[in-house]
């Protein structure tokens, strides 16, 4: 008896950690995005100025563009999926190049970290990383809460000048 109360325990705790990860959802350019949903649902999801690009070379990636004028695109995020499921999404919160106002970093990191303190996601792990190659210098910035990661990452490009920006993220690459 003992044995199979165990036993029940162990699967009810494997569905309900299953159940919880199929909820984690984000909101991409007004869409809610679950973590599960099949391909075909995601896809037709996203009304006009957004579309969807598939990385070259890569058919289980796409990006999400908002287009601001004729030939010009945004990127708005990004979706992975895997066996026909969305397993990782992004949303692009600021992504700047040029002068960005401190202001304006400051109020949207301030929103992305309040939102996260109104999910009850607190605490979050801080990972940091630097890359310099040549004409390039990238820092980077993980908070890796319970079901999502900030990203904050900062590019100076001897090319291309400076580039902000900040992105949140759910699922895995696994």
């Amino acid at each position: 008896m003992a044995k199979w109360l165990v036993c029940l325990f162990i699967v009810k705790l494997f569905c309900v950690s299953s159940a919880s990860a199929q909820d984690i959802s984000i909101f991409i350019a007004g869409i809610n995005i679950k973590l599960g949903m099949s391909k075909s649902a995601v896809i037709g999801k996203f009304p006009r100025p957004y579309d969807l690009k598939q990385v070259e070379g890569r058919p289980n990636i796409y990006l999400i563009r908002e287009q601001n004028t004729v030939a010009n695109y945004n990127i708005v995020g990004m979706l992975w999926f895997k066996d026909d499921k969305l397993t990782r999404a992004s949303k692009t919160w600021l992504n700047e190049a040029g002068d960005l106002k401190s202001s304006e970093f400051m109020d949207t990191l301030y929103s992305v970290l309040e939102q996260m303190e109104q999910r009850s996601e607190t605490s979050p792990t801080i990972v940091l990383d630097t890359m310099k190659e040549p004409g390039n210098r990238i820092q980077r910035v993980n908070l890796h809460y319970r079901l999502r990661t900030i990203i904050i990452v900062v590019t100076d490009s001897t090319r291309f000048g400076k580039d902000v920006e900040i992105s949140e993220e759910i699922g895995s690459i696994r």
